[in-house]
């Protein structure tokens, strides 16, 4: 089979054409622009090269030239392969480098192959005329009897051969005022299917230029896509900085490394961009209709034959301007093309405003989270200290109130050992308050040590702890597959002992107390839920549940703090969790922490 270079600047289109005809057995390779393909055609030698128009560096028209140009590779068959949109403008270029074939985008894979296969034979067929062996002509035969009566038949033949030529050259002359009519019908259908296309370009750029975030791709997405809507060889965007500073942001498409970085230089003091954007500046320019017009590009940019140039500007502000120059084909540009070009400036003028608008939207939330984060911490510090201060006189209220009672409370009245009975207890409770509001600042202090942790071992281990001292108590603990979780275990452990200690305490009324955990995968969420049969909740006081101090039922009824479901909660959000709980009045409660799937 036959080798084939296929040169595109698209790695897709080159993928899509390497895939097909690879298949069909031929030989494949690829380059990105012309310049890379010339070294691949001197290396490889192929037997046909695919190429686009439109790439940076050298298009597809100089590759053209510079194959034709050298003795070895000016039999080269070349197929351009270009969009639909630009079929006519590649024509022209065809006829004047010598290409026969031309191949538009999208096309069947049929029509490739039966395009390759043509070329290709076409190739291998042609062979030099052979010299034939010049035979003479015929004797003539010798005239005999009759010859008269064959002239007059002959005469009469010639006669009825004329009206017949007479009949055919008025039919060929309706069918050519018909071809001409089909030939303009084909044109304006032509037309239509251009600008269409090139509106669906239109729509493509806006999404893209949507969902990009970082400037200078911005500005490369936006330069490659006026090129390849406008059909022209160069294509440049210029986003000024302020008066005096060079550019922004610039790209260009045709140009090559060296030229693209002279150019740069030069771009914001540029005759065009005064024109365009200067004092009295007319917002478009058209110039370079002719070869030999003065474009006021500057002097590095190469010698162009038309020329387009607009501003980038909406809602009254110009943020730079743009240029395409020579439009694939013989003509100028159009004034359509002046219509596009300016939708164009605009479009892109309103996402370079987005993207100012979503820089500075990033920069307050940034900003907003540090001041959050800050005075989380501060907020954590405080009440780490101020629990920790007011551990020391609660032990000396507390160990005072014991001495009195032990050592003088017969001498004390029946009310007054009561009165100093209850400022113990509530002593005490203050302590377990303080230990618990210290615990919860040290789940936001903690630096997370990620490792695997089999949750189910956890769950039990925790259950072993919290069972000590009730053996007394019946209460089944069901605990079904849980999966291993990629965490803090120190922290999962306080997540799962306040989880659990709550169904404990909640089900102390229940002659048969029934807990179970169990695991459950809802989309993106691995779920992990603990339910019992204890009090329950309604449902209405639900978004208070997990707030610091917060209490559902009397402290006379079951007692606690009230801190123990707000450690669960900062435990899950910690490692990117969501926790929340359901339950009815005397028909038990499940809490559940739902962790990402994937982590």
């Amino acid at each position: 089979m036959s080798t084939i270079l296929i040169v595109d600047d698209r790695p897709m289109n080159r993928d899509f054409l390497v895939t097909l005809l690879g298949y069909y057995g031929h030989t494949l390779d690829d380059a990105a622009d012309g310049v890379e393909a010339l070294a691949k055609v001197r290396e490889r030698k192929p037997d046909l090269v695919i190429t686009d128009l439109l790439m940076p560096n050298m298009d597809g028209e100089e590759l053209t030239r510079r194959l034709r140009a050298d003795p070895a590779t000016r039999d080269l068959p070349v197929i351009f392969y270009t969009a639909t949109y630009r079929v006519r403008e590649a024509r022209e270029v065809a006829d004047r480098v010598g290409v026969r074939r031309i191949l538009a985008k999208p096309c069947e894979p049929k029509i490739i192959l039966a395009a390759v296969n043509e070329v290709l034979g076409a190739a291998a067929s042609a062979q030099p005329p052979r010299e034939g062996d010049g035979g003479g002509a015929p004797e003539t035969a010798a005239l005999g009897k009759g010859v008269a009566e064959q002239i007059n038949t002959v005469q009469d033949l010639n006669l009825r051969l004329a009206h017949l030529l007479q009949g055919a050259m008025q039919i060929a002359e309706e069918q050519a005022k018909s071809l001409t009519a089909v030939r303009a019908l084909e044109d304006a259908l032509q037309n239509v299917q251009s600008l269409g296309l090139r509106l669906t370009g239109l729509v493509e750029l806006g999404l893209d230029l949507s969902r990009t975030r970082d400037p200078a791709e911005l500005v490369e997405l936006f330069c490659r896509a006026v090129q390849d809507i406008l059909s022209a060889r160069y294509a440049g965007v210029v986003v000024m900085g302020g008066e005096g500073q060079p550019p922004r942001q610039f790209a260009a498409r045709g140009l090559d490394d060296a030229t693209r970085e002279r150019v740069a230089g030069e771009i914001a003091a540029c005759p065009t961009a005064q024109r365009v954007l200067g004092p009295g500046g007319i917002g478009r320019v058209v110039i370079g209709t002719r070869a030999g017009d003065a474009t006021g590009l500057p002097a590095s940019h190469p010698a162009v034959r038309n020329f387009l140039a607009c501003p980038i500007s909406a809602h009254g502000t110009a943020h730079g301007w743009m240029y395409v120059a020579d439009r694939l084909g013989e003509g100028p540009f159009t004034t359509d093309d002046e219509r596009i070009a300016m939708a164009l400036g605009a479009q892109f003028a309103v996402a370079w405003d987005s993207l100012a608008l979503y820089g500075e939207l990033e920069s307050l939330v940034a900003r907003r989270t540090q001041q959050l984060e800050a005075s989380n911490r501060e907020l954590e510090a405080f009440s780490y200290s101020v629990s920790h201060d007011l551990r020391a006189p609660l032990r000396a209220i507390d160990g005072f109130t014991r001495i009195v009672l032990e050592e003088h409370g017969g001498k004390l009245p029946a009310e007054g050992q009561r009165h100093l009975g209850q400022v113990r207890e509530q002593t005490q409770r203050m302590g377990a308050l303080i230990d618990d509001l210290l615990e919860l600042a040290r789940v936001g202090r903690r630096e997370i040590g990620l490792q695997p942790v089999k949750l189910g071992d956890l769950v039990r281990n925790c259950w072993s702890e919290l069972r000590s001292g009730q053996e007394e108590r019946k209460v089944e603990l069901e605990v079904g597959e849980l999966p291993a979780w990629n965490g803090d275990r120190i922290l999962l452990k306080q997540l799962f002992v306040n989880l659990l200690s709550n169904a404990l305490k909640y089900t102390r009324k229940r002659e048969a107390a029934h807990i179970e955990v169990g695991a459950e995968r809802r989309g993106a969420e691995q779920v992990v839920f603990v339910r019992d049969n204890g009090a329950g909740f309604d449902m209405a006081h639900s978004q208070k549940l997990f707030g610091a101090f917060q209490r559902l039922h009397a402290q006379e009824e079951y007692s606690g703090t009230g801190i123990g479901l707000a450690i669960v909660r900062r435990v899950a959000e910690r490692h990117g969790a969501r926790v929340w709980a359901e339950a009815m009045p005397g028909r038990g409660a499940t809490f559940f922490v739902a962790f990402p799937a994937a982590a």
